[in-house]
């Protein structure tokens, strides 16, 4: 009785152990830079660690957050690589960052992420990150300023491609404004609205946003650029408004405002310059005092011809506009298709191979190992990644041979794309 309770208390250890082993194969962690508190506006980067004691088969996926009062940006493509011993076992991550930027004062709630990870010896795992608490500083603004902007820096600039002076009839320029902001998206940033102005015609252009980010540092700022052309219709003097952008300080906490000047400028009259807008010759001519004469079958044969044309484009326009979606589907499609083709993943890898990132490496050989070889891991496939791995995230971490991993794809794509086929030959005729 006593052997049997011994065998029974073995068995239950070792199914506790591996039941803390599998659940040890795999986790997720975030912690948050600054971790507060913040000033509302004020930018707060989300750092998400992929965790695993074995190691990854593919890239982890990361997904959008939805966080009430906080406008979130998704990670970046750059992403970093570490290794660390937690208890005694080393794992190996892979970290991303979000860029959060809460909008209003109070304790923020950050749900948890969840990581879909895929994991060698295991397959596919998901790894949650624990709720996380961001406490943003309720700061009082005199009226006025409740909507303005937040951030630490904000400068706008103009530039002209032409100098205002000598103008004339027919001439044109174009005014150009950029805006630039730390730790601001652009999206977030003011428009430059480019009023009318009589006399002269207002040609705005589509603006042009861009986020700044750097390597290692993450989102830095954001800028935004509209621009205008005037085309000098009318002789005269004209004042061009400045443009006056309200802001609030984050850091000195008042209330600050960005200014461009007034443009001044005279338009010199040209004696044979017709307006763009002008009207024609006959259309400020008097109008006759009645209609003498209306030929009624010209009339007729002008709206039976006009009858007809609508019936014909009303049956003509529906058949072009489906054909011309089919032709646009299949030519997305295919470009879809080459895009997540094997062939396109080869190129990516090959390219992260050449440019020595560990992290554009690693992701590049799952996605094409993903592709040419489904289910495989590594090994299966012929990818000995051992040396590289030992190279960069053992205990004397140094440059992996790139030059033997580059051959070593080499072979495994070609032994995946061209297997070798065993010949079958008829057998001799009797002669």
């Amino acid at each position: 009785m006593m052997r049997l309770l011994r065998v029974l208390l073995v068995l239950l250890w070792l199914g506790l152990a591996g039941s803390a082993g599998a659940a040890g194969q795999a986790m997720a962690r975030a912690h948050l830079e600054p971790a507060g508190p913040v000033m509302p506006g004020q930018p707060v980067k989300l750092v998400v660690d992929a965790m695993t004691s074995n190691w990854f088969t593919a890239a982890p996926v990361y997904p959008p957050l939805d966080i009430p009062g906080v406008i979130a940006s998704p990670p970046g493509d750059d992403a970093t690589n570490f290794n660390v011993e937690i208890g005694g076992v080393k794992w190996f991550g892979i970290s991303r960052t979000y860029q959060l930027t809460p909008q209003s004062g109070g304790t923020i709630t950050i749900p948890p992420v969840v990581l879909q990870l895929q994991v060698g010896q295991v397959g596919a795992v998901k790894a949650q990150t624990p709720i996380l608490h961001l406490s943003v500083k309720v700061v009082a603004r005199p009226p006025g300023a409740e909507n303005a902007l937040g951030t630490t820096r904000l400068d706008i600039k103009q530039t002209l491609d032409r100098q205002l002076v000598g103008l004339k009839q027919g001439d044109a320029f174009t005014r150009t404004v950029t805006i630039s902001a730390d730790g601001v998206q652009a999206m977030l940033l003011p428009p430059t609205v480019f009023g009318a102005v009589k006399g002269l015609s207002v040609y705005p252009k589509p603006p042009k946003l861009q986020d700044i980010t750097k390597e290692r540092v993450g989102f830095l700022g954001s800028q935004r650029t509209d621009a205008a052309t005037y085309v000098l219709q009318q002789a005269g003097d004209y004042t061009l408004p400045g443009v006056e952008i309200a802001w609030w300080d984050t850091r000195g906490n008042q209330l600050r405002k960005a200014t461009l000047p007034a443009l001044h400028f005279s338009v010199a009259a040209v004696a044979a310059y017709k307006p763009l807008l002008a009207l024609p010759q006959e259309a400020s001519a008097p109008k006759p005092d009645r209609i003498k004469h209306i030929d009624v079958w010209t009339l007729a044969r002008q709206v039976a011809y006009a009858l007809i044309g609508v019936l014909i484009a009303a049956w003509l326009l529906p058949r072009i506009w489906r054909l011309l979606r089919r032709l646009w589907r299949a030519g997305h499609s295919q470009r879809h298709r080459h895009t997540l083709s094997e062939a396109a993943a080869w190129r990516r890898l090959q390219r992260a191979l050449r440019g020595r990132d560990r992290g554009a490496m690693v992701t590049a050989l799952y996605t094409w190992l993903a592709l040419a070889a489904p289910g495989q891991t590594a090994a299966q496939a012929g990818i000995n990644l051992d040396p590289a791995f030992t190279a960069w995230y053992g205990a004397t971490a140094g440059n992996a041979d790139i030059a033997a991993l580059r051959q070593a794809t080499r072979s495994a794509r070609k032994r995946l794309l061209h297997p070798a086929t065993t010949a079958t030959y008829l057998p001799a005729l009797n002669p």
